[in-house]
Order: structure tokens, then sequence, then C-alpha cells
């Protein structure tokens, strides 16, 4: 799944840069991450957010937008990806939920101030807030490829018909 991330993000439309950051980066994913043509960028804090809001941060501080996407998003490709991008263009921040409406898979943020990362449970519930109390302009995208994640045993469950038919199944068996 990480290879297919990295493939969608890096052709996808509007792209220039791609960071791979993962909590407890091990040798072998910054390879990989090398491999696919990313950056591969250790964890500078201790959790998730911390990481991804040093990363946010230097964007911000480069005058560049951030995109960030998580590597369990199976059904991914870089065109899904890149009308995520294009769908958004005109919002400070763009999202893409989960298929719970509750989480958020994929984040787009152009804003110009200091947004604070908050992922964890009902985090696309609490960035919808955020942005309404800061007025920030801010697009919803909904599609399949992007709401379909694998946090849970019945994620797997669910989705592995889907891999299956595609022909994907044996390259994410580690996800069983």
């Amino acid at each position: 799944m990480l290879c297919n991330t990295l493939r969608a993000v890096r052709s996808a439309r509007g792209v220039d840069k791609v960071r791979l950051i993962v909590s407890r980066m091990t040798s072998e994913l910054c390879t990989l991450a090398r491999q696919q043509g990313a950056r591969c960028v250790l964890e500078r804090r201790a959790t998730l957010n911390g990481a991804l809001q040093v990363e946010l941060d230097e964007a911000l501080d480069q005058g560049q937008a951030a995109l960030i996407v998580f590597a369990d998003l199976p059904l991914l490709d870089a065109s899904v990806l890149t009308r995520f991008i294009e769908n958004v263009a005109d919002a400070e921040l763009g999202l893409a939920p989960d298929d719970h409406g509750r989480g958020t898979n994929a984040l787009l943020y152009r804003g110009s101030a200091p947004l604070p990362m908050l992922y964890g449970p009902d985090s696309f519930l609490r960035y919808e807030r955020l942005a309404q109390a800061r007025s920030l302009t801010t697009r919803v995208f909904q599609h399949e490829s992007l709401a379909r994640d694998l946090d849970t045993p019945q994620d797997w469950a669910r989705l592995r018909p889907v891999l299956s038919a595609l022909g994907r199944v044996e390259e994410l068996g580690a996800a069983r």
C-alpha cells in the first residue's frame, strides 16, 4: 500500500515534492520511499500529529501548500488524487473523509496561518469545526478510493473482495 500511495502522490498533477513520514521509521521503509522518489523524513516528534505539524509548518514557512495522504488507502490512484486537488483548489482547506464521515484520509491546506494537526478519533469533524471557527474556505471531496481505508480487521474483510477483483490481494497480503 505504501508503494501504491507514493506512486499515486508522485503521479498526481499539482504535487511538487513528496515526503514520507512514518512513526518509528525503519530503514527498509526509508529505502522503499527513496526508490519511489520520495524524501524520507524521520519523525521529529513523539506523535503522528507532532511529526505532521513540523512538516506542515515547514511547508507554510516556504509558502507552499501541504497535502497529507495516508498510506492505508489501497484503492487510491493518481487520477483520484488529482481530482481531489483540483476540486478543492479554491479552498484554503480541502478534506477527504473516510467512509464513516469521521476520519480524515486526505487533507490539503493552502492557508497562511498555522493549522493544528488534529488526527485521531473524529478528525474530520474536528477539522470542519476548526475551519468554521476560523472562517476558512473549506471544500469536502468524497470518493471511494479516498474513503475506504484499512484501519481495522473489519475494513480488511470489507475491502478484500474489491481488492481481489482488482488482483490486488497478493500485494496487500501483509495487511491481513
